[in-house]
């Protein structure tokens, strides 16, 4: 028969004997203390390195356990658990073991944890009973509860040596209560951020916090924000630590005069970080780890950092109060805003609608954007914009609510669109991702050009990183593919071009033999850098206006203004637009195109639909679709103004050749641009073994 003692004290794996030697020897004066009133052990994990050292210590009823059997040889009533960088104030073991012995169904904690890492600033974790709203708030995007933990051994499971998070959810929802022992402190000699959030794996605690509520009211967010004011202060208090630095080393003055007025400074502020109690507790570990000890830049240097992460809770709650449905499918774009990129989107929820009726939508926006586009959104998709919940947090925190909102919904399918953020979410939680067979597609169209020159690309930083838990990467160009495939060492299967299908009705190109002058040249699309305004105006600069007139239609966007086009005879910017056929297209004799960068354009395929002649640089996946003297005209070097200028002349002088590109475009765009074609490969490379047949 196995004697039962009071206490186990558990200690998990580590590789770092001296934090290991530390903690035991805190453990041990704490046990010393107590020992006679309660009997006691110290299960310590083991490894080779481990068990040499246990043979040298002098602490008593230490033993090396395999880690998997740590539990299963536990034999206290009562069980504590530590990590290896763990320090803790020895009057926590006797305060802990009589609230246990006091209540029933109880896991003990510390009351506040501080981060104590050797070359990094030090960060405050303040608790909070789990019997409070807010503490299950928090609980739904962090576990504000970390190691030493304590309780009586029934309520001990293996999760709570490897899973802590799924632990407390666990154990919460089975009514058990996490308290903390009141001026208690724990001390973490790591940093709070030098590893990865674990993926977190869905709640029923949060769940139920959410049916029981939140249904009947969406909750305000208040949330404080990294304003620039803040940001300013942050710098000033800097460049003012470091004039303190300089008085200090070289002023007779500072020690008179100013030391005085910065002490009582120091103190006032101190008071508001930390409680005199926790700095005592402090002092006590201090013989444990001389490395740390509370001296006043110490304590002047702390961050009030806190897990209670309640406001990033409360935006999770709104976003799962707005779900009236779970999705079985969800869209992640950057924005719905008149745009191309913003079109293939609604044509990927259109196309999945269709060959899917029995499944719900959901489409969450993830940045911040103008021209709203909602309304062509289709009814029956839900609509989060996301953005506009989280807006007011830091990056990681916008990371987990939304990664939290996803595996709440308990939807594995995907579609990644054009989303930086949407990226940087899933590489941040791949391995967890990969490893709970999450199908995540994603969408790249073409390069960009930043304002310093440098070219990037959601294929360039955001597929590679991602790459091994992505099921598909869908393009609308082969160029696309290549030139990926050019930089990166990537399976070339995962890649599929899904041309974007027009819906238009062919019209016949209005083209006379003897046009009326002057031609009118049509130019429409966002008035911004990448679509190359300033290759317009050079154009126009060149053209005799009583010949032609090229009026230019487009939000204005970047650093551009309506008065950066007065003065030009032969160009006239006519203001924006709600789409191609908002146009009176057939009073125009061409489409004029000049982006810098691209995939197949929608507006190419819009306006080849309409009976407009193309006139397009090769850029992108442009010539997959214009072939030059064949569906249009193709300019290969988008600087090259003159070409531009031949092109229209060109186009005011072979009225012939140009209705026969019209109808060739336009048979290509039969053969490969149609919806049934599109909505084929969205069902092959998408929807896969779900599609009904």
């Amino acid at each position: 028969m196995v004697k039962k003692i009071d206490l186990s004290v558990v200690v998990l794996e580590g590789d770092n004997l001296r934090n290991l030697h530390k903690l035991l020897l805190n453990i041990d004066n704490a046990l010393t203390e107590t020992s006679k009133k309660t009997s006691y052990e110290i299960l310590v994990a083991s490894s080779k390195q481990r068990k040499a050292y246990l043979t040298t210590t002098q602490i008593k009823n230490v033993t090396a356990v395999d880690k998997t059997h740590l539990l299963r040889s536990s034999k206290g009533r009562i069980v504590a658990i530590f990590e290896e960088d763990s320090l803790v104030t020895p009057a926590w073991i006797s305060k802990s073991i009589s609230l246990i012995n006091n209540k029933d169904n109880v896991i003990v904690h510390t009351e506040v944890t501080i981060f104590t890492p050797k070359k990094q600033g030090y960060y405050i974790w303040k608790k909070a009973d789990s019997t409070s709203e807010d503490t299950i708030i928090s609980l739904s995007i962090k576990n504000q509860w970390d190691y030493p933990i304590m309780a009586a051994r029934e309520y001990i499971e293996d999760s709570a040596l490897t899973k802590l998070w799924h632990f407390t959810e666990q154990t919460i929802t089975q009514g058990i209560s996490h308290i903390v022992t009141p001026e208690t402190t724990s001390f973490n000699r790591s940093h709070p951020h030098t590893t990865k959030l674990p993926f977190m794996t869905f709640s029923p605690l949060y769940e139920k916090v959410v049916d029981s509520y939140l249904r009947n009211s969406v909750p305000n967010i208040t949330a404080r924000p990294l304003t620039s004011s803040t940001q300013l202060n942050r710098s000033l208090k800097e460049t003012l630590r470091k004039g303190h630095v300089w008085m200090k080393r070289h002023s007779t003055l500072y020690k008179s005069a100013v030391m005085p007025i910065l002490k009582g400074n120091d103190l006032k502020m101190i008071g508001k970080k930390i409680a005199p109690w926790a700095i005592n507790d402090w002092k006590i570990v201090h013989q444990y780890d001389r490395t740390t000890f509370p001296t006043r830049d110490a304590l002047r240097a702390i961050e009030p950092y806190t897990t209670l992460s309640v406001n990033a809770g409360l935006a999770l709650k709104s976003m799962l109060a707005q779900v009236k449905n779970k999705p079985d499918y969800l869209y992640l774009s950057q924005h719905m805003m008149k745009g191309g990129g913003d079109k293939v989107v609604l044509n990927y929820i259109k196309a999945m609608q269709e060959s899917r009726p029995d499944w719900k939508l959901m489409l969450i926006i993830t940045e911040e954007f103008d021209n709203n586009w909602k309304d062509r959104v289709p009814k029956s998709t839900q609509y989060i914009d996301f953005w506009q919940l989280s807006k007011s947090f830091d990056i990681t925190t916008r990371y987990i609510i939304l990664m939290r909102f996803i595996v709440q919904m308990q939807t594995k399918k995907m579609l990644l669109a054009m989303t930086p953020f949407g990226f940087e979410t899933i590489e941040h939680y791949q391995e967890g991702l990969i490893e709970n067979s999450y199908q995540i597609d994603s969408v790249a169209f073409c390069s960009d050009t930043d304002s310093f020159g440098r070219t990037w690309g959601i294929h360039f930083f955001g597929i590679p990183e991602t790459f091994s838990a992505l099921h598909k990467v869908v393009t609308d160009n082969q160029h696309v593919i290549d030139e990926t495939l050019e930089l990166e060492p990537l399976s070339r299967d995962k890649f599929s071009v899904h041309y974007q299908p027009v819906e238009y009705v062919m019209k016949e190109p209005v083209l006379q033999n003897k046009p009326q002058l002057p031609i009118r040249i049509l130019w429409a699309s966002r008035v911004a850098n990448q679509k190359r305004p300033d290759i317009v105006i050079k154009i126009a600069q060149k053209l005799d206006p009583n010949k032609f007139i090229i009026d230019m239609y487009g939000n204005l966007e970047d650093e551009y203004l309506a008065k950066d086009f007065d003065n030009i005879p032969a160009l006239n910017y006519m203001g924006g637009f709600n789409g191609l056929n908002s146009l009176p297209t057939e009073d125009y004799r061409a489409l004029l195109y000049t982006s810098s960068f691209d995939g197949v354009p929608n507006i190419l395929l819009e306006a080849t639909a309409l009976g407009l002649p193309l006139i397009a640089p090769n850029v992108g996946g442009v010539s997959e679709f214009v072939v030059n003297k064949e569906t249009g005209l193709l300019i290969e070097d988008i600087e090259h103004i003159e070409a531009f200028v031949d092109a229209l002349e060109y186009v005011s002088t072979h009225p012939e050749d140009m209705r026969r590109m019209v109808a060739n475009a336009q048979k290509r765009i039969t053969m490969q641009h149609s919806y049934e074609g599109f909505k084929k490969a969205v069902e092959h490379d998408i929807i896969g073994e779900y599609t009904q047949i």
